[in-house]
């Protein structure tokens, strides 16, 4: 064989280990408009007013549009222990920041809406009451794990909230969450 044969040979030898290549490449992953999982869980706040830690059910849902920007709606219902018969309840939703590392999803969010707190029994301390409704600010962090069968574990969740316009110094609780949601893609 000459030289140009060679050449010729090894040129065509490479174009083809390089069409195979790229045939081995994976198809595009964004074709998904959004993951939405919808989910609830057991929440426990430490509140301004009493020692004690008031225990309740969180349902919430999040929608995450791209690969790290989403949307979380969130509904706090403190009412299964409460301290003198004081609820506190939240109704939030606002934008979260997700990174998904293989199963586990940590994320960031920035929430608002509306809090409310009031007496629900009588009791010998208090009276029971209107509901008291104000503005609700939260920040928080957390946790969420995949399982098989479209199932999200949300391992932790904590929120920061800020109740501005309740009586003179507003609320501050701060909620831990545990729960779990169905994933649909």
């Amino acid at each position: 064989m000459n030289k140009r044969s060679l050449v010729v040979l090894a040129l065509a030898a490479l174009f083809a280990a390089a069409s195979s290549q790229l045939q081995g490449q994976a198809l595009p992953t964004a074709s998904a408009a959004g993951i939405l999982q919808v989910g609830g869980g057991v929440s426990s706040a430490q509140g301004d007013e009493f020692s004690q830690r008031l225990t309740g059910l969180t349902g919430y849902a999040t929608f995450d549009f791209r690969s790290h920007i989403g949307a979380e709606v969130d509904v706090h219902v403190m009412t299964l222990v409460a301290p003198y018969n004081f609820v506190e309840n939240s109704y939030l939703g606002g934008a979260r920041y997700v990174w998904h590392r293989g199963r586990f999803t940590p994320y960031v969010k920035v929430l608002g809406g509306i809090g409310q707190a009031y007496i629900k029994q009588p009791s010998t301390t208090f009276v029971p009451g209107a509901p008291s409704t104000t503005m609700a600010f939260a920040g928080g962090a957390g946790l969420d794990i995949r399982l098989p069968y479209h199932i999200n574990v949300r391992a932790i969740d904590f929120e920061y909230q800020m109740w501005p316009g309740f009586g003179t110094n507003g609320l501050n609780p701060s909620m831990l969450t545990c729960g779990a949601a169905y994933r649909f893609r």
